[in-house]
């Protein structure tokens, strides 16, 4: 009985809500590019820089050698300081969480 008349009332505020945000809905989605034309451009915009990359990579007169190490560099740069501010992050909540 009370689970029913809770869900009534949760479906009548959902229901106030969406009416509520139908216009700002509607100007967005009026304004704003759709989302699969936004994906499309960037999916094409992504292929175009993988065929650009080997023409660079030619270019550069660079070794594989020494191309595979700069590579190696910057992904150890990157994953440590992601895996670093990982630990940070999680002693921070740890630190507050315990009572």
């Amino acid at each position: 009985m009370i689970g029913k008349i809770l869900n009534g009332i949760f479906n009548l505020v959902i229901g106030l809500v969406s009416l509520l945000l139908a216009p700002i809905d509607s100007i967005i989605s009026s304004t704003l590019p759709s989302l699969d034309s936004a994906l499309s451009s960037f999916n094409s915009l992504i292929d175009y820089i993988i065929t650009i990359i080997g023409y660079v990579v030619d270019a550069s007169g660079l070794s594989d050698i020494s191309i595979g190490l700069i590579v190696a560099y910057y992904t150890f740069v990157i994953g440590g300081t992601f895996s670093v501010s990982v630990v940070k992050l999680a002693l921070n909540w740890y630190e507050k969480l315990k009572p």
